[in-house]
């Protein structure tokens, strides 16, 4: 069974590349929670895929996660656990970040609110276990999304990644600053200027604010280990993350697509294909 795939080609025509690791619903069969389904369901970032969608008729490919974020977060350093939650030994390092403090390293141990973060295991998940999520499902996302961008790359002597999320309209228990803070509609992270061109966050930004996006950069996502790993614009690589509001598209609380669904993923198309006709002609 598939657990990433690439919609549109391969090789693009212009050197960009998108991705949607959030995005996946299909459970394995080896995800035992201890909470029902429908509340793991509020770690995903649901239609994020279909949202970008109209990007492999562009032909601009699109690289995406089938599973969800709660079994295994492949934008987590592999690293990133919490040593209490692991019983038995792994063949690396333990870091764990403030996200991983937070319930939600490379593998989630808690369920998201509403109403509070919630243990999703009544004990430690074995080392085995942990290594056999990360082999079979981190890995070959990894692993893809740095050969697609090597040979986009190659083939065009750079290349541009956006890598595709959304966020909770407010802030809630499981961010790091805290419950109850707005997002703004549109967050571009690129490190503070490091994964990525200060001209590439720039144009992006300027060409969704002309789709009618509100957008804000580097606060409060400066992007995290997808983009941190693979962006690196001394050697050509420029690497953005962009976090979309949810309430641009969807209910938040059912999980459903809005009305407002079409005419977000509309726009969205618009700025994908003013993006791709910079690139062509070397604007950027």
């Amino acid at each position: 069974m598939s657990v990433v795939v690439l919609e549109g080609p391969a090789g693009p025509n212009v050197p960009l590349l998108i991705d949607s690791p959030h995005s996946g619903a299909q459970y394995p069969a080896d995800f035992r929670p201890e909470v029902a389904l429908e509340r793991c369901r509020r770690a995903e970032d649901f239609d994020v895929d279909v949202l970008f969608g109209e990007a492999p008729g562009l032909g601009i490919p699109l690289w995406k996660a089938l599973f969800p974020r709660i079994y295994v977060d492949v934008n987590r350093d592999r690293g990133d656990l919490d040593p209490t939650m692991v019983d038995g030994m792994l063949p690396f390092p333990l870091a764990p970040s403030a996200k991983a403090k937070l319930g939600k390293g490379v593998i989630w141990m808690d369920a998201p609110p509403p109403p509070e973060p919630t243990p999703l295991y009544s004990e430690a998940l074995s080392a085995p276990e942990i290594a056999h999520r990360l082999k079979n499902y981190w890995e070959p996302y990894r692993h893809g999304l740095a050969e697609h961008l090597s040979a986009i790359r190659l083939k065009h002597g750079r290349a541009y990644y956006l890598d595709c999320h959304s966020m909770p309209s407010v802030s809630t228990a499981m961010h790091e600053e805290g419950a109850g803070i707005p997002r703004a509609e549109i967050v571009l992270g690129d490190g503070d200027g490091t994964t990525c061109s200060g001209d590439f966050t720039r144009r992006v930004a300027e060409l969704l604010a002309a789709e009618g996006f509100e957008v804000a950069v580097n606060t409060p996502y400066k992007g995290a280990d997808l983009v941190r790993k693979e962006g690196r614009p001394a050697e050509g690589i420029h690497a953005l993350q962009i976090e979309v509001r949810r309430n641009l598209y969807m209910d938040e609380d059912a999980i459903t697509r809005s009305p407002r669904f079409i005419d977000t993923r509309a726009r969205f198309g618009k700025f994908l294909a003013a993006l791709q006709n910079e690139l062509r002609n070397h604007a950027i």
